[in-house]
């Protein structure tokens, strides 16, 4: 998978995070969880890399000298293998790219100075992908004046295609087109981020797109720069998120093909008893049906439990999920029940529609993903599953999952970031055990034997001085 490392970024001491299916953050309030994932979601963000420099074709000569024959030969498909050595250039390429403009990265994504010592990405190497060009006019040395030269090209991973197709018409951005398309693959086209706080955000975002609006084009009738909110872009993302919903897409299917009915009916049934749909308003709200009811509430008029997952929901249901999502604390007003049913659809989303980073502060959520584990590793995992009404798509195993824990050092406040180990039982988190761990001992500690209690109220109830 992906690996993202990161040096001195705000109170972050030094972070290797490997993107896998399922990544977990964990740990103390206020240690860098939100930095972090926002940060990601600005490194996943491709827009970020529209200023990327081209390449330098002396350092990338084995790649360029193959797009200059294939020109030569004129019209036609050409494949050449992506070598280790391609690889290892275009991701230096990249981390160069990052390191020179780590502080605009922070800026563009967090609005704010905050400072970032050094930032790379590593990824993984897969010998089974190819470049493929399709040349259909052939690229004459002085060009041609009419304007019908065209390349298409995209990478291929055995015989099938696996990327977007880019084109060109100018010879001299073709190289920096496949490395861009090369970037694209691994880092895919759309992240979405869902904040803590949905509610809030949910509630407001009709104001915050007002406000916007005022400041943008009626400055003179009030619209007031200090009255803007400050959002990070992963936050404005999300507001676009939540604006941007379509009734008229196909419900139940999202990008990457996958169905997801039994997600969003699994969440309906066991999570908000209930069913969401948007009304037919330009901008669409979100309104809540419950069990048993025949109208649907308004946003403000429903439980905090609808409030908080109706955004995910919502894009769940009407394709607007992403290829990869991002969830700041998904057990926010679930009670512990719930929050159980929340890992379930985690892993669910994980095994059939997207990876899936989330931070989150619940031990329920950390069992639940050890509980997959164990069927998992279990020789009767499957029939176990079965007994405990767990499906297929319930089950995961830890090859795809990292836990980070957010450690603050009390000495200098700077935070330490640890993968956890794991084993066949799953991950151990010691910042959710040794709470609970406290939290029993004092139990026991405090317990009042009621057997003796209750003797001593029945004997002061007749003391031997009474009369």
């Amino acid at each position: 998978y992906i690996t993202l490392h990161v040096e001195n970024f705000a109170r972050i001491r030094k972070a290797d995070i490997e993107l896998a299916p399922l990544t977990l953050f964990v740990g103390d309030n206020n240690s860098g969880k939100s930095y972090l994932a926002s940060l990601i979601w600005g490194v996943l963000n491709l827009e970020f890399y529209s200023g990327v420099a081209s390449p330098n074709k002396e350092e990338f000569k084995d790649l360029n000298d193959w797009i200059c024959e294939s020109m030569k030969q004129g019209k036609g498909t050409y494949r050449r293998k992506i070598k280790a050595d391609d690889h290892q250039l275009i991701n230096k390429f990249i981390n160069i790219f990052l390191d020179k403009n780590k502080e605009r990265l922070v800026n563009t994504t967090l609005h704010s100075s905050a400072d970032i010592g050094h930032i790379a990405l590593d990824i993984p190497f897969d010998e089974s992908l190819s470049f493929v060009m399709n040349i259909n006019n052939g690229f004459m040395e002085n060009g041609d004046p009419n304007g019908n030269q065209k390349i298409e090209f995209f990478i291929a991973q055995n015989d099938d295609k696996v990327s977007p197709t880019f084109s060109c018409t100018n010879r001299d951005d073709v190289l920096q087109s496949l490395v861009a398309v090369y970037l694209l693959f691994f880092l895919k086209k759309k992240t979405s981020f869902f904040p803590a706080s949905r509610t809030a955000f949910l509630l407001a975002f009709r104001s915050i797109i007002g406000e916007s609006l005022d400041r943008r084009f009626f400055p003179q009738q009030g619209g007031d720069k200090e009255k803007d909110y400050k959002l990070s872009s992963p936050r404005a993302s999300f507001v676009r998120l939540i604006s941007d919903f379509d009734k008229d897409k196909k419900k139940f299917m999202c990008q990457c093909n996958k169905n997801t009915d039994s997600i969003v009916e699994f969440i309906e049934k066991h999570v908000i008893h209930g069913q969401i749909d948007l009304t037919d308003t330009p901008i669409p709200d979100i309104v809540y049906r419950p069990e048993g009811f025949d109208e649907y509430l308004p946003m403000y008029l429903s439980s905090s439990i609808v409030t908080e997952i109706a955004p995910f929901l919502a894009c769940l249901k009407y394709d607007n999920i992403g290829d990869r999502c991002i969830i700041e604390e998904p057990e926010i007003s679930l009670h512990p029940g719930l929050q159980w049913k929340m890992a379930q659809v985690l892993i669910r989303i994980v095994n059939s529609i997207c990876p899936v980073i989330v931070s989150t502060h619940s031990d329920t959520i950390i069992q639940h993903v050890n509980n997959m584990i164990k069927l998992a590793n279990r020789d009767d995992g499957l029939e176990l599953a079965k007994e405990y009404d767990y499906e297929n798509e319930d089950i995961i195993s830890s090859d795809k999952i990292r836990v980070y824990q957010f450690d603050v050092d009390l000495k200098d406040h700077l935070t330490d970031v640890k993968l956890m180990e794991h084993g066949y039982n799953g991950f151990r988190v010691p910042t959710f055990g040794v709470m609970i761990r406290e939290i029993h001992d004092q139990i026991w500690a405090f317990q009042i034997d009621v057997d003796e209690e209750n003797a001593k109220k029945k004997n002061n109830q007749f003391p031997s001085n009474a009369t």
